[in-house]
């Protein structure tokens, strides 16, 4: 059974952590959604090949993430209760689903650890782990669009973006929490602010990168 769908976040009061992480990192959100690769997804209106295009960047920064800073911090992350549920499986799945479709799904590319922010710390996780793990809530929505598209085959793979791991209403309630409790350090909420303003820019740059090579193939 899929989990319920839970796309509106949750309201938080003004000047708790999460709200003014939200705040903070709004501009830069809202501008990944008009990268010209995300756009097409995010309109509902992506073609097979290029959504494919897009699930490879995702696994190769989310693979990346995970490598680099999410699994490493998996210990402290579970003293405040929070289990994580890695998605690469789910990306992996959907670009099977694509591939045995006849959809051309691209090698998987390299160079996504070169544009993750530093994360030496605990604070610096979390900031990485808001970015990544908040893209459930509106991918769920898109999971939504795409499942009633024209093709069959993005219709199909929508696992990812879905979040068919998991009910991500507890799960967020879990990371949010925690952000709470770490942000009532003036300091550590500096910290995991500016992490999760790091993560939105190498998102947009890993992606900036995955343009440059598409045009440069393209001719």
């Amino acid at each position: 059974m899929s989990p319920s769908v839970e796309t509106a976040p949750p309201r938080f009061p003004t000047g708790s952590a999460v709200a003014v992480l939200r705040e903070e990192t709004r501009d830069r959100h809202e501008g990944l959604h008009r990268h010209p690769l995300l756009a097409p997804l995010v309109d509902g209106d992506v073609e097979a090949e290029a959504y494919g295009r897009l699930l490879g960047c995702f696994l190769a920064f989310h693979r990346a993430a995970e490598r680099l800073v999410l699994a490493p911090a998996d210990a402290a992350f579970q003293t405040f209760g929070l289990e994580r549920a890695p998605r690469l499986a789910l990306i992996e799945a959907d670009l099977a689903s694509l591939a045995a479709a006849g959809v051309r799904v691209s090698p998987e590319p390299d160079g996504a650890e070169a544009w993750l922010p530093d994360a030496p710390g605990l604070a610096e996780a979390v900031g990485v782990l808001y970015v990544l793990e908040g893209s459930r809530l509106g991918g769920q929505g898109l999971a939504n669009t795409l499942s009633r598209s024209d093709d069959p085959r993005i219709a199909a793979a929508t696992a990812f973006l879905g979040s068919r791991d998991r009910a991500v209403g507890p799960l967020w309630r879990a990371i949010t929490a925690m952000i709470e409790t770490i942000g009532a350090d003036p300091a550590d909420r500096q910290r995991v602010t500016a992490a999760a303003k790091a993560t939105f820019d190498a998102l947009r740059r890993w992606l900036d990168t995955a343009l440059v090579a598409k045009r440069s193939s393209q001719g």
